[in-house]
């Protein structure tokens, strides 16, 4: 039995460990804190294969897969774990307030009808949202909660015969004649394959793919009913109704910041555009302000690659980690179990984002 040892406790990485374990692989995951608890615990949890801008119609392409397989895959970890990640189906509108938006919009909604995306136009998009000159309805947007899909991807883990060990940080790595070693403070694990997802910390021997780090704060709302069940995203700010009540609102973007407060700038912005997309809201209470550092790579799109000889990493999902790690996870997790590397993954591959 092949035996891959996964660094980083992120979405990325435990997407890929549940994935290999269910591909009859032996799995040890080693997180530098607690499982879940870096930009996956921060993030809003939208599977924005649609509402958010990708690169090109690959990237698209990939995107709307992901978005799919996450409708099998939530099942999955649900009857694993026992817990409920979230997922709903509920659709998402994208609006535009100005002609520049409103053009960017139509090339969007060019873009996605090519692909066989659905999208419709709503027809008086002021009555939905105050100012708004025009709105994309995409029906088949979804999303999860990211902090309970983590929580399930741990106990999914852990229910596959998975080895876990948190607050443990690697120190480095050396490759031997079989495999790999991988260190840390205290101890030394060895085996076959490494697959590195480590977010914004990066690997510890340095000379990595080009990733840096974006600060963003959220703010979540609890209004007594909520006035919308779909996701409304606009190019300053998204709000996400989630099952439990809460409204999420986000998210700032600060480059190269990784200050872990939230601002009072940021939820000023936050609410006030949230309230004058829907003055409903003016008035339900604050539930919660977080931030969290997404990992960026340089190139603008992920890193899917063989770094070194069975030394795998997955790094730079930014804004697009939990939609893509379900997919990504099983793709990658074939592709380290031996079975060649998948066409899909050739867009994140080390050679295409250095291009």
């Amino acid at each position: 039995m092949q035996h891959l040892i996964v660094i980083g406790g992120g979405i990325i990485g435990l997407s890929t460990a549940v994935h290999a374990l269910e591909k009859g692989m032996r799995v040890t995951l080693l997180e530098k804190g607690l499982t879940g608890r870096g930009a996956t615990h921060a993030a809003a949890g939208m599977l924005g294969a649609q509402t958010e801008l990708h690169t090109g119609e690959d990237a698209l392409s990939f995107a709307l897969d992901a978005r799919k397989y996450w409708h099998t895959f939530h099942a999955e970890l649900e009857n694993w774990s026992g817990i409920f990640t979230g997922y709903r189906q509920e659709g998402a509108f994208r609006a535009a307030f100005d002609d520049r938006e409103a053009a960017d919009l139509e090339k969007l909604a060019a873009a996605h009808e090519k692909a066989g995306a659905i999208c419709r136009w709503i027809d008086s998009p002021d009555a939905l949202l105050p100012d708004a000159s025009a709105i994309l309805h995409f029906p088949e947007e979804a999303q999860v909660d990211a902090r309970l899909s983590a929580e399930a991807m741990k106990r999914s883990l852990l229910h596959l015969g998975g080895e876990l060990h948190e607050d443990t940080t690697v120190t480095g790595y050396t490759k031997t004649a079989v495999g790999w070693r991988v260190h840390t403070g205290s101890e030394t694990f060895e085996g076959d394959k490494v697959l590195a997802a480590p977010g914004v910390a990066g690997l510890p021997a340095g000379g990595g793919p080009d990733v840096y780090p974006v600060k963003g704060e959220c703010v979540a709302l609890l209004p007594e009913k909520q006035p919308f069940s779909e996701t409304i995203v606009t190019e300053d700010v998204y709000l996400v109704p989630k099952a439990d009540g809460r409204i999420i609102i986000g998210a700032s973007e600060t480059p190269h910041d990784t200050t872990e407060h939230v601002t009072a700038a940021a939820v000023t912005r936050l609410l006030a555009a949230a309230v004058t997309l829907v003055p409903e809201l003016a008035s339900a209470a604050v539930h919660e302000t977080w931030s969290g550092i997404r990992p960026q790579h340089k190139s603008g799109i992920p890193e899917v690659s063989e770094w070194e000889d069975n030394f795998f990493v997955s790094l730079g999902h930014y804004r697009n980690g939990i939609l893509l790690s379900g997919l990504t996870g099983n793709l990658l997790a074939d592709w380290i179990a031996g079975h060649g590397k998948p066409d899909q993954l050739k867009i994140f591959s080390k050679e295409e984002v250095r291009s």
